[in-house]
């Protein structure tokens, strides 16, 4: 199933963050392999939670969104995640692009 690849790759970035988190301060701001390193698996993360959500949305037979953005507002909007992640992922996605864009 599609889906489980994404949940895979959603954990796998997921592992990845907490490992980075013990980087130092200095070395992400002076280190251009550490903050791409970085920005990678923060994208992996993101675009992630959007294509499960996107199977999700298939899946239900949910309104097709037209923005990322919008693809965690339809699943709040169905009772699938609450109103606040729902909130919170949609700026993620917004963020997705902004990275994609300077990446």
């Amino acid at each position: 199933m599609r889906i489980l690849y994404h949940i895979r790759e959603l954990q796998e970035a997921m592992g990845d963050w907490e490992r980075y988190q013990r980087i130092p301060h200095e070395q992400f701001f002076h280190d251009r392999d550490t903050q791409n390193m970085i920005l990678h698996a923060m994208l992996v993360c993101i675009q992630s939670a959007i294509d499960i959500a996107t199977c999700v949305i298939a899946e239900e037979r949910l309104k097709k969104p037209s923005t990322y953005r919008e693809t965690f507002e339809i699943l709040a909007e169905n009772g699938i995640i609450p109103e606040p992640l729902a909130r919170d992922l949609s700026d993620l996605a917004g963020f997705r692009n902004v990275l994609v864009h300077i990446y």
